[in-house]
């Protein structure tokens, strides 16, 4: 469960002797190894999903309709403290140059759910920031992972047309990132899976899969500036929102891990 599902919803015998690679394996050791290795860090909802799924989920009757909302009314809740504010706009260089203050950033596709269960409280009301014609897939999605207290919805337009929204986040890329990191003056928090981490890393670097970093918060020293880097930048820039939102000065390092100059000096 959780590593290279099959996207097929019913299967044949026939089937699976052809293409399942686990059916290949000749004893339970190498299935074993072969199953544990590379699995992803499953993110904080699907504890919560398996009570639900044993306890019942509750009745909602109709999908939630959250309200179209002025980018003042948004701003207003974010530093009243009411609210949990999704910016879902799929360019991450955008959101890095200009978003509402405390923020998360989750771009609607495949991650979205994976970024919002990790990282958000299920009692939270949140606020989206998300084109109307997409409120739809939003709510499904949401719903589907037991966050039903969906309250607002503004528009991206609205955001580059107030001058309230100003608050930004430094990015630097793989590419302009010199072969020797210092530690000593950043704190780099590498959120790829384990298995990612061990093949190649910037030493001195911090493990922490981008789905554990809410619970694990605490391990990230706050004596000096943050630096976050994934695969290719769309884990980390999730991550990046979240420490800024919990107080971190934090830098996205973006573009290509295989683009960092340390790289091919470590293989």
């Amino acid at each position: 469960c959780g590593k290279a599902l099959g996207a097929v919803p019913t299967s044949i015998v026939g089937y699976e002797r052809k293409f399942n690679t686990a059916l290949g394996f000749k004893n339970e050791e190498t299935f074993v190894r072969s199953i544990l290795v590379g699995q992803p860090a499953p993110p904080l909802y699907f504890a919560r999903m398996k009570e639900l799924n044993r306890e019942g989920v509750p009745i909602l009757g109709t999908l939630p309709a959250p309200k179209l909302c002025a980018i003042e009314d948004l701003i207003l809740q974010s530093t009243a403290g009411h609210a949990v504010i999704i910016d879902t706009r799929p360019d991450r260089k955008q959101f890095m140059a200009g978003h509402v203050a405390g923020s998360l950033y989750a771009p609607l596709g495949i991650s979205f759910a994976m970024i919002v269960g990790s990282y958000v409280d299920p009692a939270a009301e949140i606020y989206l920031i998300l084109d109307e014609e997409r409120v739809n897939l939003a709510v499904r999605t949401l719903v589907r992972i037991g966050y039903d207290n969906i309250v607002g919805v503004t528009p991206p337009s609205e955001l580059s047309s107030s001058r309230l929204v100003n608050h930004t986040l430094p990015r630097v890329e793989f590419s302009d990132l010199g072969a020797n990191v210092c530690v000593d003056e950043w704190t780099i928090v590498d959120v790829r899976g384990e298995s990612e981490f061990e093949t190649a890393h910037i030493p001195g670097a911090l493990n922490i899969a981008h789905t554990r970093l809410a619970s694990r918060i605490n391990e990230v020293p706050r004596g000096k500036p943050v630096m976050t880097y994934c695969r290719s930048g769309n884990r980390a820039s999730a991550a990046t929102a979240l420490l800024a939102r919990e107080g971190f000065e934090v830098t996205l390092v973006d573009g290509a891990f295989q683009d960092w100059a340390g790289l091919r000096q470590e293989l």
